[in-house]
């Protein structure tokens, strides 16, 4: 049986783990999770999909499991068993942009992962940007003066290399550039 009890100091760790595919992989995860003596974590990249199996750590539950498809992405919050986290929301904010948000002890943990490959995205990658830029603006507003941790992987390297103004040379488009003849 086990037995909730009141946290006043929350550890949580964000860890961007590249696949859970693999029995070495899962068992490499696993260790470093017990090892961090995190009261909750949070996977980023598990690359796993609806059939898998379901992931386990001795002493954690896995509150939330958000897949994009089998080998690309996914997004998962395992938290130890003496912790209670509630209102947890699951979303694919786009194929490539999955969030879970929840909360624990009355503050909000919005955990985001943003694919970083360019050419296979579901909308031109300006339009992208604008997405989880509104979406995690909404969701913010929402939470009025509630205080929340925004935590994630996202992939922002060629938007900040272009000022988060895309310039189809930076993302690797340049065969896509209008042409012009005079």
């Amino acid at each position: 049986e086990e037995v909730i009890v009141d946290n006043k100091c929350l550890k949580l760790v964000y860890i961007n783990i590249n696949s859970l595919q693999s029995k070495n992989k899962q068992l490499r995860v696993q260790r470093g999770i017990i090892e961090s003596k995190a009261d909750i974590v949070i996977l980023a990249e598990t690359k796993i999909h609806e059939g898998t199996q379901e992931y386990k750590v001795p002493g954690y539950y896995q509150a939330a499991n958000l897949v994009r498809r089998a080998g690309a992405g996914g997004l998962m919050v395992m938290v130890k068993s003496t912790i209670k986290i509630h209102k947890i929301v699951k979303k694919n904010v786009l194929d490539e942009i999955q969030v879970i948000q929840f909360e624990f002890s009355g503050q909000t943990i919005i955990s985001v992962y943003r694919s970083p490959t360019v050419k296979l995205m579901s909308v031109p990658e300006r339009e992208h940007h604008e997405t989880i830029i509104g979406y995690l603006k909404t969701q913010i507003k929402k939470l009025k003066d509630k205080p929340f941790y925004l935590v994630g992987d996202f992939n922002l390297s060629d938007m900040v290399k272009c000022d988060f103004n895309p310039d189809p040379r930076v993302s690797g488009f340049e065969d896509d550039l209008p042409t012009k003849t005079y």
